[in-house]
């Protein structure tokens, strides 16, 4: 059987990962179904977001890199709440895949906001109509960028980034030999 190179590219580049976050303790407790190769970085990166947002909730995400996008979006979040005792919130999140490795990074943070807004119930996507912290929107009436629920993801993504980045830099500093490890990583 014989691929056709297209089909390889789009094959090779949609990576996802599932992972399930269980509540045990008050911790979050993950547990990882990856579906293709994904790269540890980025693993990484989602558990850490998760985890300061506090999605401490059974939640199935799944992120996906796609050169298939629509327009300029940079990413698209798709929420579900199911009721399953195991994984009641299904969150699928899509990442353009022509972004700087930068870029798709800030844009997994920026959508994980959105996937802990869901969570924790600040906002609810009730069809044309977005409730947010109990007052309705139509979505079609507001600019993107005059959106609350947008700002904040805006604002969070931003500061999730530096402190993955941080955390990082801290990380390697103690591979190295030139920092102790903090007891908070």
């Amino acid at each position: 059987m014989r691929i056709s190179f297209k089909c390889w590219v789009l094959f090779i580049a949609i990576l996802t990962i599932t992972f399930k976050l269980q509540a045990k303790n008050r911790h979050c407790v993950p547990v990882i179904r990856i579906a293709e190769q994904m790269p540890k970085k980025i693993m990484n990166e989602l558990m850490f977001y998760a985890r300061a947002l506090g999605i401490n909730q059974a939640a199935t995400i799944q992120v996906r890199y796609s050169l298939r996008f629509p327009g300029l979006k940079k990413g698209l979040m798709q929420y579900q709440y199911t009721g399953f005792e195991k994984a009641p919130h299904q969150i699928m999140i899509w990442i353009n895949r022509r972004l700087t490795p930068s870029e798709q990074s800030m844009t997994l943070a920026h959508e994980m906001v959105h996937a802990a807004q869901y969570i924790h119930g600040s906002l609810e996507d009730k069809g044309q109509d977005v409730t947010w912290l109990g007052e309705s929107y139509d979505v079609d009436r507001i600019p993107y960028a005059d959106r609350p629920w947008e700002k904040e993801a805006h604002e969070w993504a931003h500061e999730l980034r530096t402190d993955y980045l941080d955390q990082l830099k801290l990380r390697e500093q103690y591979l190295s030999g030139i920092h102790p490890f903090p007891e908070s990583l």
